[in-house]
């Protein structure tokens, strides 16, 4: 038969059945596994209305399910085998299965009406109606009675088999098995001697396992009770300690603050001592630069002091000699004022420092000795040198003025 051929013959026997939806020739002509199980849902439902139904088709795992329990329903009660896949395709293939249960429905629904005409035909016998209905309530009971024997035995089967395929162990592992009846009770009876000693030793030493654990168990919760009244106690002890204030707090908190403000007079001083530490580094820095002044300008007397004995020293004429004396006058004078320096800038460094200088007899003697000997260039120049080293002006400019 051909699928349109198929596709009638069934759209004839769902008329036949009075199925509620019309179904169209272009149904299957992709696959429509929604209508598939719609058609098989309401031919179970016609076939037995108590069968259950997985009726959720959305995931693979569900349609598979679902085509599964059909199958098994449809097979258990018409022995009429579905192939799955082609109920899964969904598609021509599936019109045919659709066709074998449609086909069995069709034959049942033509029996039901052969039989309703013929028993119209007949007269109806009350009495043996209600005698069949008691034979049918009275056969239900009795199956309803079997069944529940059935499945109240049949549900501790998984283990019964074990125990059984046990025993069946047991028995052929007995030596002398296959003689007589005696002999064999015999070798049963001495196995099972064995394995009842061999269970008994091992209960009493699970017994004493048992009593040693009790006896353990006993003694730890011994232990813990006691931990906890020690436990309690410290607790409580703890708590007491909290609330109580120590007899040395006073002493600390008043040695507390006599310490901070021993810090605050430390901070004081000892900001006081950098500050003068930089006080005293910034006057150092500026006697080191006074002292380089004076040894510029003590360089500058000394060449000029050269010049002139050179000038002096080149023979010049008699006339020139007498005005010789009148340029010693004018030296004379001008170490005076020299010393008149040395003695004001002694004062003032005697004042700024604790430092040692030079005296004032020796400045003295040497201004005396200069003024003695002025003719004498290298004496003179020396005296000079040994006078400058106390010499410390302000500045090069006041230096330069006073000679």
């Amino acid at each position: 038969m051909s699928d349109q051929e198929v596709f009638k013959q069934l759209s004839e026997i769902l008329r036949r059945l009075h199925y509620p939806h019309t179904i169209s020739a272009n149904s299957f002509k992709s696959p429509n596994f929604e209508l598939v199980a719609g058609i098989l849902c309401w031919m179970v439902q016609r076939l037995d209305r108590t069968i259950p139904i997985h009726e959720t088709v959305e995931s693979e795992d569900d349609r598979v399910q679902f085509l599964n329990s059909i199958a098994s329903e449809i097979a258990t009660r018409t022995n009429v085998c579905l192939d799955k896949r082609n109920l899964y395709a969904g598609d021509d293939r599936a019109v045919k299965e659709l066709v074998k249960v449609a086909s069995i429905l069709d034959e049942a629904l033509a029996l039901a009406e052969d039989e309703a005409s013929a028993s119209s035909e007949e007269e109806i016998q009350p009495e043996a109606t209600l005698a069949a209905a008691e034979r049918a309530r009275a056969l239900v009971s009795e199956i309803t009675e079997i069944c529940a024997r059935l499945s109240s035995v049949m549900e501790n089967e998984s283990e019964d088999g074990k125990e059984r395929a046990k025993a069946l162990r047991f028995l052929n592992s007995v030596p002398g098995i296959s003689g007589d009846s005696s002999q064999r009770d015999n070798n049963i009876e001495s196995s099972l001697t064995r394995l009842l000693e061999s269970t008994n030793a091992t209960v009493e030493s699970l017994d004493k396992q048992c009593k040693i654990l009790i006896s353990n168990q006993r003694g730890m919760e011994e232990k813990i009770r006691k931990k906890t009244i020690d436990l309690e106690r410290t607790s409580k002890r703890l708590e007491s300690l909290k609330n109580i204030r120590p007899a040395y707090m006073d002493e600390y908190e008043k040695l507390e603050e006599e310490q901070q403000v021993e810090h605050e007079r430390y901070v004081v001083r000892l900001r006081n001592v950098d500050y003068l530490e930089g006080e005293l580094t910034s006057f150092k820095q500026a006697v080191i630069e006074r002292r380089a002044k004076v040894e510029r300008s003590t360089k500058r007397m000394q060449k000029k002091f050269r010049e002139e004995e050179l000038t002096v020293l080149k023979g010049r004429d008699d006339s020139m000699r007498g005005n010789g004396e009148d340029d010693a006058r004018e030296t004379e004078e001008s170490f005076e004022t020299v010393d008149d320096v040395i003695r004001i800038d002694e004062g003032n460094r005697v004042t700024a420092t604790t430092t040692n200088t030079t005296p004032r007899g020796n400045t003295s003697m040497r201004s005396e000795e200069s003024q003695s000997e002025p003719s004498n260039g290298g004496e003179h120049s020396s005296d000079e040198s040994e006078l400058t080293g106390s010499l410390i002006p302000d500045d090069d400019s006041d230096s330069d003025s006073n000679f």
